[in-house]
C-alpha cells in the first residue's frame, strides 16, 4: 500500500513536464553558456517549477489543471534565469573568493 506522501511517477510526471517545458524554451534567451551549464540550468529550473509550483497554485487558490501547468511553465521559465545568474556570478567570484581564503589562510 502506498502512503500518501509518496506520489505515483505519473502525478511526479504531469507536475514536473510544464516546468521542465518552460526551462526548455527559456534557454533560447540564455547568452553563451556551455551544454553543461544548459543542462544544469534546465534541471535547477525544472527542479524550481516542481517544488515552488504547488505552493504558488494553492497560494493563488488556482484548482485547473491548465493553470497549475501555466504556473509550472512560467516558474521554469524564471528559475533558468536565477540558476544562469548564479552560476555566473559564482564563475566570475571564484577568482576573488579563492585568493580571499588564501590570502586569510597565509596570514594564521
Amino acid at each position: 500500500m502506498q502512503s500518501p506522501h509518496d506520489p505515483d511517477l505519473q502525478s511526479v510526471v504531469f507536475q514536473a513536464t510544464p516546468g521542465l517545458f518552460g526551462a526548455i524554451v527559456s534557454l533560447r534567451w540564455v547568452p553563451g553558456t556551455t551544454l553543461g551549464h544548459k543542462a544544469w540550468n534546465v534541471a535547477c529550473g525544472a527542479a524550481f517549477a516542481y517544488f515552488a509550483g504547488p505552493p504558488l497554485t494553492a497560494m493563488l487558490a488556482l484548482a485547473s489543471p491548465g493553470a497549475a501547468g501555466a504556473v509550472g511553465f512560467g516558474l521554469g521559465l524564471f528559475g533558468v534565469s536565477v540558476t544562469n545568474l548564479a552560476l555566473v556570478t559564482l564563475t566570475d567570484l571564484r577568482p576573488r573568493l579563492v585568493d580571499a581564503v588564501s590570502s586569510w589562510l597565509t596570514k594564521r
